[in-house]
Formats: C-alpha cells, sequence, structure tokens
C-alpha cells in the first residue's frame, strides 16, 4: 500500500518542546478554572473526573512545604495525596478564593455521599469536561501551533497523565506511583 496512507501513531506522553509550547499557551488562557484545571492535569496526572470533583479544601501542604493534592475517592474509592508543582497549586488557589467568596450550600457528591463544595462551578453547577478541558486545551493547542492537517488540536487532556507517569518513571519511580 501506500506509505503516505499508514497512520502516523501518536505518542502517549507529549514531547518536551510540545509540552513546553503548549504549557505557555495554557498559561494564557482568560478563564481561571480552565488554565487551573489544565495545570492541576499536567501537573497531578489525575483524571478529569477527579479534577472536575475536587473540593475547595482540596490543598494543603507536605511537612516539607510542598503543594499536596487531596484527590478525591474515584475508580479506587480510597482518595490519594500527590504532589503539586507550585505553580498548578497557585492557578488552583485563585479558582478556591474566587469560590470563596460565593456561599453555596454543599452538594452531596456522587462517589463519596458527603457533603462537598467543589472548586470547579458556576451559577450552582460543576463546571463539564467539555469547558474545562476540551475547549481550552483546542484553544491552547491552536495558540501553539499543535494540530493536525485538520486544523484539530494534537493533545487530548488524557495524554497528560500519560506525560506525568513517564516523567516519573524516568526518575525512578516506580510503575503503581
Amino acid at each position: 500500500g501506500d506509505v503516505g496512507k499508514l497512520p502516523v501513531r501518536v505518542p502517549r506522553f507529549i514531547p518536551a518542546d510540545e509540552l513546553h509550547r503548549l504549557m505557555a499557551a495554557i498559561a494564557r488562557l482568560a478563564c481561571p478554572s480552565q488554565r487551573a484545571a489544565l495545570l492541576v492535569a499536567r501537573w497531578s496526572g489525575a483524571r478529569q473526573g477527579e479534577i472536575r470533583r475536587l473540593s475547595i479544601d482540596c490543598l494543603d501542604r507536605y511537612p516539607d512545604g510542598t503543594p499536596r493534592l487531596h484527590i478525591p475517592a474515584g475508580k479506587t474509592y480510597q482518595e490519594r495525596l500527590v504532589p503539586l508543582h507550585e505553580e498548578a497549586a497557585a492557578a488552583l488557589r485563585e479558582v478556591i478564593a474566587l469560590r470563596h467568596t460565593r456561599n453555596e450550600r454543599p452538594f452531596t457528591d456522587e462517589l463519596t455521599g458527603l457533603p462537598t463544595r467543589y472548586v470547579f462551578m458556576d451559577h450552582g453547577k460543576l463546571l463539564s469536561s467539555f469547558y474545562l478541558f476540551e475547549t481550552p486545551l483546542q484553544k491552547a493547542c491552536k495558540s501553539a501551533g499543535l494540530v493536525d492537517a485538520n486544523g484539530r488540536g494534537t493533545v487530548s487532556a488524557h495524554r497528560f497523565r500519560h506525560t506525568v507517569g513517564t516523567q516519573l518513571a524516568e526518575r525512578g519511580a516506580k510503575l503503581h506511583t
């Protein structure tokens, strides 16, 4: 067959040069919630659904001062604690501060059953994955020139998860980590 017709296999992790351009474009996004959601995805490796369900008390620090993210019980039904890059923590704190100005009632979280005040809400509704991830990521990809032949962004939010995993593995972390 024609060699030109073979699908190009996209690496699951985002190559460093593309990642650098993409993160610069994400930093320029106007919406604090979109920026924070993508930075948390980039630096935590959390799933989109987990990030959407973060509560306003999800962020504290390890004893050494490193920001620590509490990822809600999800697939594994157990809360996870992960270190978070200061850039992502700062973006998250900005959205949390905005949320503290609104005195909305907590929602009962569908997975934990606990009353939860979510970070990513607007007008009493949880923001969608489409709004938090897909829309701004397409915009950032276009801005960074990371598009396919049809002008679609080449980076999905899930690839941040593979990128974090790859980077941890390169630095000697166990596979389970």
